[in-house]
């Protein structure tokens, strides 16, 4: 036992430099590792500290006193890897670790059940984390604006998710739930098992420029391509309705190709897509669209290519009227 209540495992006794690993701090209560971090110094995001905590509970949210993510928030100069492998803690509560950038890894217990709703939204040196097996529930954007995540694992004996080269899948694999937005590599090919991007699946991935999609896919969540870095996308077959914002901010893409399984098309959709160039839509009867904002600020040559004989039905129906000049055959 150290000071403060602390015990530590020091491994770099006898070691040379190169050889050192890093020491672990360990506590079996939040106001432990309170009482300890009002002496520690504060670190680099590159040598975090490895905090080992033996608790029951994560005392709330973020913003709530006596809480580890106060505690986080509260000491935002030190960076943390939060080890929570032998608590006992079923329940990582909605927006428990929100927007704290001093997070850099978690490591969740094999009790958790529950990861509530935004629970690490916009941590945004949040670079791995696991899924133990025992994990039933992963609520809403859970990992949304996490920006450095690269990789998320999931326990092989977990029942009800899987992982595959660091996505987030359901177990059976139907389900994208989430692509960490720092994924290596500038091409994603999603498995053809994959019938629907879910929720802010794929939000805000910088690296991703193409995107490969099966014709499995039936549909699309909220936002799940939103604020991408994709050149060009071609919508699959079973594809019935592009929603609201699901290419919102997209300002890199040029080309999209819409196939005539899709009936609706709804608000923003294609919102300051400013690269946006040309539109490929192979529906003979147009498919329904709100007003003007839809294709708002795309590229000032844009072209919407349509069949030849439904040229003058889609310049003339509500919606696609107000980009009638844009409208032409597809060749």
């Amino acid at each position: 036992m150290g000071v403060h209540g602390v015990s530590f495992v020091d491994l770099n006794l006898d070691k040379k430099p190169e050889e050192k690993k890093k020491q672990i701090f360990i506590f079996s209560s939040i106001e432990d590792f309170k009482t300890w971090l009002a002496d520690a110094l504060e670190n680099d995001i590159t040598d975090p500290y490895h905090i080992k905590l033996n608790i029951d509970s994560l005392g709330g949210h973020y913003n709530q006193q006596g809480s580890v993510g106060k505690l986080l928030k509260d000491n935002s100069e030190k960076y943390f890897i939060i080890d929570l492998l032998d608590s006992i803690i079923t329940n990582v509560e909605n927006v428990s670790f929100y927007g704290l950038n001093n997070l850099v890894h978690m490591i969740l217990p094999n009790s958790t059940t529950v990861i509530g709703d935004q629970a690490f939204t916009s941590c945004k040196n949040l670079a791995t984390i696991n899924i133990p097996a025992s994990v039933t529930t992963i609520k809403d954007r859970v990992f949304h604006n996490c920006t450095n995540l690269t990789n998320i694992t999931v326990d092989s004996n977990n029942n009800n998710f899987c992982s595959e080269d660091g996505v987030l899948y359901n177990k059976e694999k139907s389900v994208l739930i989430f692509c960490p937005p720092n994924k290596p590599g500038n091409t994603f090919t999603v498995p053809d098992t994959v019938i629907r991007l879910e929720n802010y699946s794929i939000f805000a991935n910088r690296n991703i420029e193409n995107l490969h999609l099966p014709n499995s896919i039936k549909g699309f969540g909220d936002q799940a391509l939103s604020e991408t870095n994709l050149i060009n996308i071609v919508i699959p077959s079973g594809v019935t309705k592009i929603g609201a914002n699901l290419f919102y901010v997209c300002r890199k893409l040029t080309s999209v190709t819409i196939p005539s399984s899709v009936t609706s098309i709804e608000s923003q959709a294609f919102y300051n897509c400013s690269n946006l160039i040309e539109i490929v839509c192979e529906r003979t009867t147009p498919p329904s669209m709100p007003g003007n904002n839809t294709i708002r600020n795309a590229h000032a040559n844009l072209q919407i290519k349509v069949p030849a004989a439904s040229v003058d039905a889609y310049k003339a129906t509500n919606g696609w009227k107000a980009y009638a000049a844009n409208i032409v055959a597809i060749e």
